[in-house]
């Protein structure tokens, strides 16, 4: 089966993968890796490899075969600095943070600088102007844009997918280091399933270990079907930094169930990064572990292959060995054997009401404060601030199959017996699963047969008297509707088509009222369920051209933005947040660091700061004696270097500097250098 398998696997796959790649290895800085092809990042896919430059700058980077520079990209944030060469047969390389061009190429950007006066540039060129032969000296490694100084180099080819750097360069990357497995476990696929007497996900332990093959000694009881979460990293031969798993496969017995292989990928999934990695994991703090289960409409057919005629939901009762294998590009491999015991039973709970739970465990977030010291109100889990209605979003709900999870938290609650009710619409339901641990009370109820908009309430009784509670509004959003959420407070949410991986309950919580929008707050979840476009969000506050939209990040309050439009504040934000209205009335603060006895031609640093909005790097603007210079922004360091080159001799010197934040407060500074 795995022969047949892998020879499907095999057919019509383009020459690069049969044969490899024939080109030039980019920079003489090094042949170390940083970080490695299709790693992860926060909304998609690493797509290419960082070079390591040893924190410095100024390393050549040459281009990797003959065609010519298609295009020329500088900006503040992202790649920085960075060209692309186009090749013979279509193939485009990417090299990116760059220090600066070289030759012809930086004078013709420095040109085009001065006649757009813009310090970002989008430049596209035909072949003639710039041709370069294999080897050619074309940039200087750098640190432009988001990171330490690095070069990240990429292949694409004709069709805009990303290609695995080492089909044309393994030969370079030395690697004799098998990868480590650094996470696995198991989790519930159907709402009948339990490992453990759980339906959360089970974490396994993992040593850390370079033996080809490790048993465990602890035996998971599974009742129903199941997946597997995988996690893994990789070393060069005398690398210290962690790289990603170029292959992971799963099997039973001889039998290969999935294969997760980074050849290519197509750039415009990028955000399907949060159907192959499981987005739950990853924003509850368990790593970044890859899914090895069929995912429902999942529109990635790379780097996912997988066996579909058959799943765990197949395997009959007793023990089971699940093999997990992880490679890098070069060959070396570990593997582990997971066994598991199948058994299938029934776990839901007796039909009685009220419902005791009692936690075992510390269960952290849900405290409330002694109103002695003036706090008067609980604490929210996340840290945004105090709730003084005695609504508290440490109650949090989100869908699992076709129930609602809601999941208690408080350093409390595990010291005496408590009672929890929830009500669906009104109506008091009984949960049919419980269970407790350090994270949490969990509870498991059916949801209601037809309905697309429903109102849970969550109340939780101390022995002691004190109620907590909790009112989320559950609607259905279908993947195919584009929807208008129209919430009691008179805010508006828009969910377009197509925004999520998958049909599922979105959980809307208000508090405060958009009048006062001061104490206005809003709850979008839940978090563990990712979107594949924004959410258009509109508030009725006055004045709102006054008001930004701000989301909490679990320290600190950060901007959104918005706009002011028929009356209400308007937004798109990324997903799931707490969020809130803000202002800012505070311009930029900026300074001027340079010389005595300045002179033309001389580079300075103007330090650049804004507490609530942030700097619109694109306002920034210096004027000489009247002459526009161009600027390299750094937003990392909050720093622009300012290039006077084209300033001539005269008896003083007088700067303007403007910016502005992004609510559009603005500072100039004016003074003799």
């Amino acid at each position: 089966m795995v022969t047949g398998l892998l020879l499907l696997l095999q057919l019509n796959q383009p020459g690069w993968l049969q044969h490899g790649l024939d080109f030039l290895w980019p920079t003489d800085a090094s042949t170390e890796l940083t970080s490695s092809f299709m790693e992860f990042r926060s909304t998609h896919f690493h797509y290419g490899l960082d070079v390591k430059t040893w924190n410095k700058t100024g390393y050549k980077v040459f281009a990797a075969e003959r065609g010519y520079v298609s295009r020329i990209r500088v900006s503040p944030t992202g790649y920085g600095k960075v060209v692309y060469l186009t090749h013979p047969g279509g193939f485009v390389t990417v090299y990116a943070h760059l220090e600066r061009f070289n030759g012809a190429l930086e004078k013709r950007i420095i040109r085009e600088h001065y006649r757009l006066q813009k310090n970002s540039l989008n430049l596209s060129f035909s072949p003639e102007e710039f041709p370069v032969k294999r080897g050619d000296l074309i940039a200087f490694t750098g640190e432009s844009g988001i990171g330490t100084p690095h070069l990240h180099y990429e292949i694409r080819d004709k069709e805009d997918r990303v290609i695995n750097p080492l089909f044309a360069h393994g030969s370079e990357v030395q690697d004799t280091r098998p990868p480590e497995i650094k996470r696995l476990a198991l989790v519930p696929l159907s709402r009948e399933t339990t490992i453990n007497g759980s339906r959360l996900t089970h974490r396994l332990n993992v040593t850390d270990t370079f033996d080809p093959e490790t048993t465990p000694s602890d035996i998971p009881v599974i009742t129903g079907p199941f997946g597997v979460l995988a996690e893994g990293q990789d070393h060069t031969t005398n690398g210290t930094n962690r790289l990603g798993i170029y292959q992971m496969t799963l099997s039973v017995g001889d039998r290969l169930l999935y294969q997760s292989v980074y050849d290519s990928y197509p750039i415009g999934l990028a955000k399907f990064i949060h159907v192959h990695r499981d987005f739950e994991s990853i924003r509850m703090g368990y790593g970044r572990p890859v899914r090895l289960f069929p995912v429902p409409d999942n529109p990635v057919t790379q780097p996912v292959t997988q066996d579909p005629e058959f799943w765990f939901g197949q395997l009959e009762d007793g023990v089971h060995t699940l093999q997990i294998s992880m490679k890098d590009f070069h060959g070396n491999e570990i593997r582990r054997q997971q066994p598991v015991l199948i058994k299938r039973e029934s776990v839901l709970m007796a039909d009685t009401e009220p419902v005791p739970v009692r936690a075992q465990a510390l269960l952290p977030g849900l405290q409330r404060e002694n109103t002695d010291a003036g706090k008067n109100g609980y604490k929210i889990a996340a840290g945004s601030g105090w709730v003084r209605s005695g609504e508290i979003d440490s109650i949090e709900v989100v869908s699992q199959f076709d129930q609602f999870r809601i999941r208690l938290r408080g350093n409390q609650l595990h010291q005496r017996m408590m009672t929890v009710t929830t009500e669906l619409n009104g109506r008091f339901v009984l949960p049919d699963f419980a269970e407790s641990n350090e994270q949490g009370v969990w509870l498991w109820y059916p949801v209601p047969s037809g309905e697309r908009v429903i109102s849970i309430r969550t109340s939780v009784y101390h022995a002691t008297g004190r109620l907590y509670s909790s009112e989320v509004n559950a609607y259905w959003v279908a993947t195919t509707d584009e929807i208008l959420l129209e919430l009691p407070s008179g805010t508006d949410l828009t969910i377009r088509q197509n925004s999520r991986f998958e049909n599922s309950w979105l959980f809307i919580r208000e508090s405060g009222s958009p009048q006062q929008p001061e104490t206005y707050r809003i709850l979008i979840g839940p978090e563990t369920v990712p979107f594949l476009s924004s959410i258009s969000v509109r508030i009725p506050v006055p004045s709102p051209s006054d008001w930004g939209l701000m989301t909490w990040t679990g320290n600190d309050w950060a901007w959104e933005g918005g706009s002011s439009q028929s009356g209400y504040l308007t937004a798109a934000v990324g997903g799931s947040g707490y969020f809130a209205p803000g202002k800012d009335t505070e311009p930029p603060v900026l300074s001027v660091r340079k010389k005595k006895n300045w002179k033309p031609g001389t580079l300075f640093l103007v330090d650049l700061e804004d507490r609530i909005s942030g700097i619109d790097y694109s306002s920034f603007q210096v004027l000489i004696n009247g002459v526009w210079c161009r600027a390299d922004l750094d937003p990392e360091r909050k720093v622009a270097v300012v290039h006077p080159e084209r300033i001539k001799p005269a008896d003083e010197y007088l700067a303007v500097i403007r910016v502005s934040d992004r609510k559009g407060n603005e500072t100039t500074y004016t003074g003799r250098l």
